[in-house]
This record gives structure tokens, sequence and C-alpha cells, in this order.
């Protein structure tokens, strides 16, 4: 039968579509990509390639068969909806995070030196260098405003307050692996700076279009160097920090945090929220802790499933439950998936 060819352009990010063909008899047989589906019925998720797809429609009916093919092309070109810079201009690093809820955007620039506290304080001031700084920006009909310009409780030089980012609706989570106190914990004396780049995460809640300071959080075995709030991930009322300089021999969940003797092997903290209230629900190894594996350098979170990037792992493994043990292929890396379990957290096995 003859061919009848339909074209469609879609933006560049559109990576999948479906597809409905209706028939004028409501009994004739409609084939997607060989695959039946009802007159009127959408199809099932079609990956659309770089380019042009096409799309093979075949519809039966008493009359014949009539065949159709719909060319998708990813050809849409994205407009640039802003270009945003910080409200004290002479900043260093904006840019060098970003998180995005919503039509609220949250921007972090670590080399920030402003020595306000908190949320609205005095920008012009430089004199507290590398302290740091995230400024809060949201969408009202396509136009974006700045909201807010925050500091952390307790700045101090070399904080890198706003290193790393993570918003979730009206709550925002703030790392700055450079801080130096040895409070651990929820809430401890920000005011020792005895434990350099120990790290700290500070989280902000918004109110009315107001931030403020909900919590000031920090590892349950805070120490110099552990680079606590490194990478920073927000689900809810779940939080997780990297640590990656931290330094147990532990392995998998809640193992000994206590020993140092692997160095930069790194670690995962998380926490949860109940009442306002921030409490440590998990510490996080990787199932074969090694010195300079740097676990935690990268987090992500996503429901109830935890990815933990470390870059530096040096197995020569390949795929999904490949030998962990060989320390072959310096810096190769590898990526570990946590589910929850019944006894708090658990790294996910591949299957077999």
């Amino acid at each position: 039968p003859a061919i009848t060819a339909f074209a469609v352009d879609v933006p560049l990010v559109v990576e999948s579509t479906t597809v409905t063909a209706t028939a004028v008899d409501p009994a004739a047989h409609v084939d997607i990509e060989s695959v039946a589906s009802g007159t009127g019925v959408a199809s099932g998720t079609l990956t659309l390639a770089l380019g042009t797809t096409e799309v093979r429609v075949t519809v039966t009916a008493d009359g014949g068969t009539a065949s159709y093919v719909v060319r998708v092309t990813r050809a849409g070109e994205l407009a640039r909806e802003a270009y945003l810079k910080a409200s004290n201009t002479d900043t260093r690093d904006f840019g060098g995070s970003v998180t995005l809820s919503g039509d609220t955007l949250a921007v972090g620039a670590a080399y920030e030196s402003s020595n306000a506290l908190g949320s609205g304080g005095d920008q012009s001031d430089n004199s507290v260098l590398l302290a740091g700084a995230v400024y809060v920006f949201t969408r009202s009909g396509g136009v974006w405003t700045q909201q807010a310009y925050l500091k952390g409780s307790d700045t101090d030089a070399g904080d890198r307050f706003g290193a790393s980012v993570a918003l979730s609706g009206d709550t925002l989570a703030v790392g700055a692996w450079g801080e130096a106190s040895n409070a651990v914990g929820s809430g401890g004396d920000q005011s020792d700076n005895s434990a350099s780049r120990a790290g700290a995460v500070y989280v902000f809640t918004r109110s009315a279009g107001v931030w403020t300071q909900q919590a000031y959080l920090k590892a349950s075995n805070a120490d110099r160097e552990d680079f606590f709030g490194g990478s920073v991930t927000l689900s809810g009322n779940t939080l997780v920090v990297g640590a990656w300089g931290e330094d147990s021999n532990a392995l998998g969940s809640g193992g000994d945090q206590s020993d140092n003797s692997a160095p930069y092997a790194g670690a995962v903290y998380v926490f949860t929220r109940s009442a306002g209230v921030w409490t440590q629900q998990a510490y996080l190894k990787a199932s074969n802790t090694d010195a300079f594996d740097r676990f935690g350098g990268s987090v992500t979170l996503s429901g109830n499933t935890l990815a933990v990037g470390a870059a530096q792992e040096a197995s020569n493994a390949v795929g999904s439950g490949g030998d962990q043990s060989d320390n072959s292929a310096s810096r190769a890396g590898a990526v570990y998936v946590f589910t929850p379990a019944l006894a708090g957290v658990a790294e996910q096995q591949p299957p077999g």
C-alpha cells in the first residue's frame, strides 16, 4: 500500500514520546512499530534518536491496510530564558554549584568573601576570604529575580559555603566542606575552629518568601580534612551528605567510625527530618573501602534509592557486580547503589 508520511519537530531535550493513531473504523487493527495498539490508544514509550526517528504505523480495516510514517525530529532549539549574576558582582565562583526545584534556583559561590551572617546581610564586605555564599532566585512569568542572599551562621574564612547545594521544595541544603568546627551531629558549637576542613551542612527553609536557617549539621565523627558537605542531595525529609576525605576503614552501613587507617576513603551520612529536627540515620561506607577512593565525592537521591560516586576507586571490574578486590586500575572509579533495608540502609547487590 501507499505510505503517507507526517513530520513533526520537537525540542532537543525531548528524548522519548508516544504515538496515538485513531482510525475512522473503531474496529480497525492498529500496529505502532509492529506492536498492536487499539485505535485511539497510545503506544508504549518510544525512544527518540538524535536527529530524525521514523515511527511506522499500520492500520488494517475491512477496506484494506494503510501504512503511515511519522518522522519525529529532535531539532527544536533551546531558548535562553535568563542570564543571571550575583547581586554583589565582585564575587567569585558564582555558579560553582546549582540546584533547581520548580521555579526556584539556588546558586553557590564558594569563593565569595563577605563577613555577613544568615540571610540578607551586607554583601559589600570582602574581609573573609573564601567564606562562600548562596543566591536564591525565583521565576514568575518567565522572569527570574533574586529572592535571597544566604550565608552560614558561623561565617569564616575558607569555609567554602555553597560548594554544594541541594533544593527540594522549600528546603535548601548547603555544603561548606572547608568549615572547621569540631562539633558533631546537629546544633553543635560552631565557634570552635580546631578541625580544619572537617566540613558542615546548613539547612534553610522558606516561609512566605523568607529563608531562615533550620539546622547546622556535622558528621557523627567529624575530623580534620573529612570534607563533609563536599556533596549533598535532598529529597523531602531526607538529606544525604558526602564526605570524600573521611578516613575510616569501615565497610557498608553502621561500621566503626573511629578508625582513621584509610585516608580519603570517604563516607556518606544520611539525615532525616521529623517535626523540624534533623537527626543522623545512617553512616555509609563502600563495600570495598580503600584509601583514596573518595567515596561520597558525588551523591544523588531519588525516592528511596541512593547512588554514591567514588571517582578514585581502583578495581578493574566492568559492569555490575564485578570483583571489587582488584586495585589494578588506578582512579577508574565506581558507583554504589543503596536502598533501605530492615536494619537501616543496605548496598543493593546485582541479581545472580
